[in-house]
């Protein structure tokens, strides 16, 4: 990691996590960009501007990612991936393990710690057809995490162990995965950036289920929108 990304991540982590920081940081170099050009030294009025000049070509070189690119881009993430889910949720990072007849997904989420309420999570397998043939929903991590209670970034690993509900046939099969909250069936609106993702889910790249603990790697991908899902199950 190069010094360049040390400063970024320390400046993200600083102005996201604590944006008493930005404002004090603004309202000092406000202050003194103020004096300066309240002096009548013409060489103090030119060393403000070299100032204001020098700030602005800092802050165009270390533009600061969100606090969830970051954790998308960490070394050790998983598949990563950055959706956004309601205001303050995201999906980050992803692996899938294949048990049995079925598979283990693994979900990594992480929040702004505004979320007030806790929503469940669902995770779909999906056949060719978009037909539901697997699934598993919960809290996150079994109900020990549950969104309204995470930390500001804190990382939330989340299993779910998705077993068939038919006779699956050796072929390619896609996951969808996303909140909702049970008493209703209301679904967390999904953001790729600012777009809104068809049904408020997200569609995991293509997972290959051969006979046996066959493969779970294909080449195709998934864009996180996809054909609608003949079949939807909660």
């Amino acid at each position: 990691m190069t010094v360049l990304s040390l400063v970024r991540w320390w400046l993200a982590w600083r102005v996201a996590g604590d944006p008493a920081f930005f404002a004090g940081w603004a309202a000092l170099t406000g202050a003194v960009g103020a004096a300066l050009l309240a002096s009548r030294s013409r060489l103090l009025i030119r060393l403000s501007v070299a100032s204001a000049v020098g700030v602005a070509v800092v802050a165009a070189v270390f533009t600061v990612p969100s606090p969830p690119a970051l954790l998308a881009q960490q070394p050790g993430t998983p598949n990563p991936i950055l959706r956004r889910f309601g205001d303050g949720l995201y999906l980050v990072g992803y692996e899938t393990e294949r048990k049995g007849a079925g598979l283990i997904l693994r979900l990594y989420w992480t929040g702004d710690g505004s979320e007030t309420r806790d929503w469940t999570v669902f995770a779909h397998l999906l056949d060719g057809r978009s037909v539901v043939v697997g699934q598993h929903d919960g809290q996150p991590a079994g109900g020990l995490s549950p969104t309204s209670h995470w930390a500001r970034w804190q990382v939330i690993t989340d299993e779910h162990p998705i077993a068939p509900t038919v006779a699956l046939t050796p072929g390619e099969y896609r996951l969808e995965v996303g909140f909702y909250r049970p008493e209703t069936g209301e679904r967390l609106p999904a953001y790729e950036g600012e777009k809104v993702l068809d049904q408020n889910r997200v569609l995991l790249p293509t997972v290959c289920l051969a006979d046996g603990a066959g493969s779970l790697t294909c080449t195709s991908g998934g864009d996180g929108r996809g054909r609608p899902a003949s079949r939807r199950a909660r």
